[in-house]
């Protein structure tokens, strides 16, 4: 004795199922938030880490991630760089996210390459090149939009 589903419920179900796969894949709101406020790096390590809604700066892992990122920043009609959880250790000079977290193996450089750590400012920022957001060292000082995760 099997059970069947009337062609109603099962348009319901489908299109419930739909709605929700579309909230968690494909709403960036739900994954990012962006300040409306500059700060420098540290202020902005500060701001994600202790706002209520937020889980730390952005990590960008994967090729969906920056594409996600992209969409919201165009969205949102960003285009000056902003803050993600990239940061260069000053002693040893690789790419880590400020979870602590190792950066790779995909990553989004600008140029292709990380920065080389003679001539790195030590915090890593989005940076909108000719339509495409790419990944840069900026000075840690300067003040840009931040990109936090969204708990």
């Amino acid at each position: 004795m099997g059970v069947t589903l009337s062609g109603l419920a099962f348009s319901i179900i489908t299109r419930f199922m739909q709605q929700i796969f579309f909230f968690f894949f494909f709403s960036s709101e739900r994954f990012i938030n962006v300040s409306k406020d500059k700060m420098s790096w540290e202020e902005a390590l500060n701001y994600c880490n202790s706002h209520q809604k937020t889980a730390g700066l952005l990590r960008i892992e994967s090729e969906g991630d920056q594409t996600e990122t992209e969409q919201e920043l165009k969205r949102q009609k960003i285009s000056g760089p902003v803050w993600v959880g990239l940061r260069q250790s000053r002693l040893f000079g690789f790419w880590i996210w400020s979870s602590g977290l190792f950066v790779g193996p995909w990553t989004n450089w600008q140029g292709g390459s990380e920065p080389e750590h003679e001539t790195s400012h030590y915090c890593g920022a989005l940076e909108n090149k000719n339509g495409a957001f790419k990944w840069s060292d900026k000075d840690c000082r300067l003040k840009f939009r931040v990109l936090c995760e969204v708990k």
